[in-house]
């Protein structure tokens, strides 16, 4: 199943393990977004706005409270862009929305475990203890750790960096993770790729145009330099470094870029624009943009420190 998923895993998706933390995901959750499973319908049962990504009518009694649902609940398409989907419906959505079908679910809320109970036993022709049953967890809890596909929490990214048309002196920077670009979801122009050094997939090492080293102890310039030479058709090697960044050309040069004020949460970004900068300015020592991230703008100075 990990096997399977791993591509959407390092697109962003989060796979819950499989016994526990179902619960308190749907609890959490602004939106839910299911199939004919009972974990879609405990959402809307519980007011949640839920919407149904897919479900097979023909494999559910048409007249039972999931088949119900089924029927009132929106559809996504799959060919059209998810946000404005769930927002236009979530727009319209209310608690008791479903209430109709929801309260079907359980006459006997929280009494299910004794019904089934006292039923068992009587298909069994057996007289049931009058003592009450001892609970216990199936297993002792444990920390869920996702480990693989996991490199250093950076998946391939594909970015884009953009004179903003608003504002001549700045740069628009967009990062995505990668697997949902390259399946031919977005289509994005004047594209570069972006990797960590620890990227254990040849087609996306290969197709970097920009590699992230760290955090890690010792000399960051030697990891630059490392990583520029195990990926040759790489452009530059970035590494954050506090609130700045620091990047190591093809050609060994190196530069420090710096937040004048307010900083990015990842300084890593700034390389992306340095990329955009080395296409229209020759050497950019002592440049101050700004780089645009989401609706943050951040000011960034340029420091050539050699060779």
């Amino acid at each position: 199943m990990r096997a399977w998923l791993a591509d959407a895993e390092r697109a962003g998706l989060r796979v819950l393990p499989p016994r526990s933390g179902w619960q308190a995901a749907l609890v959490a959750a602004d939106h839910v977004i299911g199939d004919h499973g009972s974990v879609t319908f405990y959402g809307a049962a519980l007011g949640t706005h839920t919407v149904l990504g897919a479900f097979p009518d023909h494999e559910l009694a048409t007249s039972s409270p999931i088949a119900r649902f089924g029927r009132a609940a929106t559809r996504l398409d799959p060919d059209a862009p998810l946000l404005p989907q769930l927002a236009a419906d979530a727009a319209r959505h209310t608690p008791d929305r479903f209430a109709a079908t929801t309260r079907l679910l359980t006459s006997v809320p929280g009494g299910s475990a004794a019904v089934l109970r006292s039923a068992f036993y009587k298909i069994l022709d057996l007289a049931e203890p009058d003592r009450p049953v001892r609970v216990v967890p199936p297993e002792p809890p444990a920390a869920y750790r996702r480990g693989w596909p996991d490199t250093a929490g950076v998946p391939p990214l594909i970015a884009t960096a953009e004179p903003d048309p608003a504002d001549p002196t700045a740069v628009r920077v967009t990062r995505r993770p990668a697997e949902p670009v390259a399946a031919g979801r977005l289509s994005l122009r004047r594209p570069h790729t972006v990797v960590h050094a620890d990227e254990p997939q040849t087609r996306w090492r290969d197709a970097a145009d920009a590699v992230l080293c760290g955090p890690a102890p010792g000399d960051p310039w030697r990891r630059l330099a490392d990583a520029l030479a195990a990926l040759p058709g790489t452009r530059l090697a970035a590494e954050a470094d506090g609130d700045a960044c620091l990047v190591l050309d093809r050609d060994g040069v190196r530069h420090r870029l710096v937040p004048r004020g307010a900083a990015a949460p990842d300084p890593t970004a700034y390389a992306s624009a340095f990329l955009r900068l080395r296409r229209t300015v020759a050497e950019p020592d002592g440049l101050v943009c700004t780089v645009r991230i989401g609706d943050r703008a951040v000011r960034v100075g340029v420091e050539r420190l050699g060779p």
